[in-house]
């Protein structure tokens, strides 16, 4: 059942004067209700929306509420909550998945000649054939403690994601002198943001 004054009270201040435009069906573990679960600290929910009419529609964690792009009249949204172990999501929504790899260093005094390349597997987040390169966030660092002409020359190159199969493929450089001293470890981080 579709309720026109629950997707106003959802939406109010979100979208204006909508109020004949989308309305909501809203269910809580399966079950219909006629009513937003309330947000506390002791139940955790996870949110799915879904529009028809080639609506796009989302729960905004922080807002607790939900946002609809692209409506029409008449669109019609389920919105479902489930209660969940898992910890709500801040920042509007924004999920984080980190991956790490520990690196070796080139010795070289020829730091433009050598780059590597290695690749994080982000198959395991549901919905990864959706996300483009955008989505990620690479970078070096190292743990080393410099000595006399010692120089570590790092960084990312270049990033590439393949939707098909979650791997990111990055090109980066972590070299130092062929006759460096003292150095320790390198790191190389890769991020994913996705809602």
């Amino acid at each position: 059942m579709y309720e026109e004054k629950q997707t106003f009270d959802v939406l109010k201040g979100t979208v204006p004067d909508f109020k004949s435009d989308v309305k909501l069906a809203i269910t809580l573990n399966g079950e219909e209700t006629e009513t937003i679960p309330e947000k506390t600290e002791d139940t955790n929910y996870e949110v799915t929306v879904t529009c028809d009419n080639g609506a796009e529609g989302k729960w905004n964690y922080s807002k607790w509420n939900v946002e609809v792009n692209n409506f029409k009249k008449g669109t019609k949204c389920d919105v479902a909550f489930q209660t969940s172990e898992k910890e709500m999501p801040d920042d509007d929504g924004i999920k984080v998945v980190q991956l790490e790899k520990t690196l070796s260093i080139i010795k070289t005094d020829d730091f433009d000649a050598y780059y590597r390349i290695e690749t994080f597997d982000f198959s395991n987040i549901e919905g990864y054939q959706t996300l483009s390169a955008k989505n990620f966030v690479a970078f070096t660092d190292c743990d080393y403690n410099p000595s006399g002409n010692d120089i570590v020359r790092q960084g990312v190159l270049k990033l590439d994601y393949d939707k098909n199969t979650g791997i990111v493929t990055i090109q980066y450089q972590f070299q130092t002198r062929h006759n460096a001293l003292s150095w320790s470890r390198g790191f190389l981080y890769c991020y994913c943001f996705y809602y």
